[in-house]
C-alpha cells in the first residue's frame, strides 16, 4: 500500500516521485516480483513521510504505467487507477505499509439511473448528457482554470463509472470531498454528490 495525501479514482493517471526508503523498497519489490501495481489510500491525518498516519478504508488499486530511476537514485513513476478497494485490515508497516483488501465495486448503474438521479432529461449517454457535465465544469473555470485544459474521455470510451470518476478526479474540491465521492455506493450517487459539491463551491465564492 502507498498512503497519499490525495485521492485517486479508477482511470486517473497519477505521477509519483518515490524517495523514502520504505517506498523505494516497495517499488523495488514490485519490479523484482513482476507485480503490476499496488494500493493507494488517502491519509486522513498525518504526513506522507515518516509514517504514524491515519488512513481511509476505501482506496484504489493502481497499475504502474511508466517507471524510471533506480533504488539508489529514487523512482519516478506514473500510476493509473484500475479498481476501487476496501481495506479490511491494516497490517504492520514492515517493510512498508501493508493491508488486507477486497475489491469494492460500485453498484451497477445505467445511464438512465444517472439521468434520473440528476433529474436530467436524458436516458442515454448522448451529447446532452456530456453537455450537462461540461456546463458544470465551465461554470467552475474561475475556481480552477485547469478545467479547460483537461482532456476527459467521453463516457462511451471510458465507461460510465470511469467517466464520472474522472470528472470527480479533476474537480476543484478538497481531498475530503473527493474521498466521499470515491466511497459513494453507486455512480448515480457519486454524480449527485459531485454536482452538489461543485454548486456549493461556486456558491461559497459568490458565483451565479
Amino acid at each position: 500500500m502507498f498512503p497519499l495525501g490525495a485521492v485517486v479514482f479508477p482511470g486517473q493517471l497519477v505521477p509519483l516521485r518515490v524517495f523514502e526508503p520504505r517506498y523505494l523498497r516497495l517499488v523495488d519489490d514490485l519490479v523484482e516480483g513482476h507485480v503490476p501495481g499496488f494500493g493507494i489510500a488517502l491519509i486522513e491525518r498525518g504526513h506522507e513521510v515518516g509514517g504514524g498516519d491515519t488512513r481511509t478504508q476505501v482506496g484504489t488499486m493502481v497499475s504502474i504505467e511508466q517507471l524510471s530511476g533506480s533504488f539508489a537514485d529514487g523512482w519516478s513513476l506514473v500510476a493509473k487507477g484500475t479498481s476501487r478497494i476496501a481495506v479490511t485490515s491494516w497490517l504492520d508497516d514492515d517493510p512498508y505499509p501493508l493491508a488486507m483488501v477486497v475489491e469494492h465495486s460500485l453498484d451497477t448503474t445505467t445511464p438512465k439511473d444517472v439521468a434520473a438521479a440528476l433529474d436530467a432529461p436524458v436516458t442515454s449517454l448522448d451529447d446532452h448528457f456530456v453537455a450537462t457535465w461540461r456546463t458544470v465544469f465551465r461554470n467552475n473555470d474561475t475556481i480552477d482554470n485547469a478545467a479547460e485544459k483537461i482532456e476527459i474521455p467521453l463516457p462511451q470510451a471510458a465507461g460510465l463509472d470511469e467517466y464520472v470518476g474522472l470528472l470527480c478526479a479533476h474537480a476543484p474540491l478538497t481531498s475530503y470531498d473527493l474521498q466521499s465521492l470515491l466511497a459513494a455506493d453507486s455512480t448515480a450517487e457519486r454524480a449527485v454528490q459531485l454536482r452538489a459539491a461543485l454548486e456549493t463551491k461556486r456558491a461559497l465564492l459568490g458565483e451565479s
